[in-house]
């Protein structure tokens, strides 16, 4: 939770639905697969982690816990 919201809030599930359309617009067809793969990324991947934690540390968590949610929900499942 950061500021008290909730990484698997509305707000921040309306956002990755918003980055997961921007990526399959303006990047490639992203699956939700994918853009699952790319919110582990952003944790696994050391550059990732510490660009995204340029913003405060555990946000390439958040990031990744509000993607999951939101593949999560588009695929009818809960985490």
């Amino acid at each position: 939770m950061i500021n008290g919201i909730l990484a698997t809030g509305a707000k921040n599930l309306a956002l990755a639905k918003s980055l997961h359309e921007h990526i399959c617009r303006y990047a490639f067809d992203c699956s939700n697969e994918v853009f699952s793969s790319l919110g582990y990324g952003y944790v696994k991947n050391p550059e990732f982690k510490m660009n995204i934690d340029k913003f405060g540390e555990g946000t390439a968590q958040y990031t990744c816990e509000a993607i999951q949610a939101y593949v999560a929900n588009c695929l009818g499942k809960t985490i």
